[in-house]
């Protein structure tokens, strides 16, 4: 069984997908950074800007895929991380 991703860079990796730009999150408790994702899946993709990811320091993320928004939190970077492999998985095997 392959290591689980601890890190959105990694995690990217695993799926194929590509991180085509990253903000860092503002100073602030409530300032968010992003990850625009590139799949390289056109199912995915189509009709889309590909996924956005935005996270925050306080361990939670929002994801913003084909007008949704999907919300997760973690107590860590890694449990975070492992959701988002989770929904990565899933919208490969096209269950989202």
């Amino acid at each position: 069984m392959a290591k689980r991703p601890t890190t959105i860079k990694a995690l990217c990796k695993r799926h194929g997908f590509t991180i085509d730009e990253w903000e860092r999150p503002e100073d602030s408790l409530l300032g968010y950074g992003a990850y625009y994702i590139d799949t390289h899946i056109h199912a995915i993709t189509d009709g889309g800007e590909g996924i956005v990811i935005y996270y925050s320091p306080r361990i939670e993320c929002d994801i913003w895929y084909k007008g949704r928004d999907w919300s997760f939190t973690g107590e860590s970077i890694a449990e975070l991380v492992g959701k988002l492999d989770e929904f990565f998985t899933r919208l490969k095997q096209g269950e989202i």
